[in-house]
């Protein structure tokens, strides 16, 4: 069975802390890539983490089957309808839209990509660990059926 390819986009403090150490150390997938808006801070982070840089969302959508979305709550509707488009499932931090409108939005969206949104927390590692491997598992069961 092919591994899923899995990326991060956003390199803040949340995904340095609870995020990556348990997506990195994880033999199911691989990582693939992370992008962040800052490029300068998010290539030393992606050095420090051994994780390539993608140039861009797109081109990492292009690389993954998954994505864990880590930015701003007000970039959330625009990064996860961009990676919904491109037939990636994504697991979001909380809320998953600034608004009610936005996160039904994207609900609907993923139900007609036929991928997954979900919002997860912002969670201790341990929580972190359930997640992370809970969104991949559903998002290899989804590539694979």
């Amino acid at each position: 069975m092919k591994k899923l390819r899995v990326g991060v986009v956003g390199l803040g403090g949340i995904a340095q802390k609870a995020w990556l150490p348990v997506l990195g150390a994880a033999t199911d997938w691989t990582l693939q890539g992370a992008w962040s808006p800052t490029r300068e801070k998010a290539e030393r982070i992606c050095e420090t983490w051994r994780i390539p840089y993608a140039a861009s969302l797109q081109d990492l959508a292009r690389e993954c089957d998954a994505v864990f979305v880590h930015t701003s709550t007000a970039t959330h509707y625009q990064v996860v309808s961009e990676l919904l488009n491109a037939g990636v499932h994504v697991c979001v931090d909380k809320p998953l839209a600034e608004n009610v409108q936005d996160a039904e939005r994207l609900i609907e969206l993923a139900a007609r990509k036929k991928t997954d949104a979900d919002g997860g927390l912002q969670p201790p590692l341990c929580a972190a660990l359930s997640t992370a491997e809970g969104a991949v598992g559903q998002a290899r069961l989804a590539a694979d059926g």
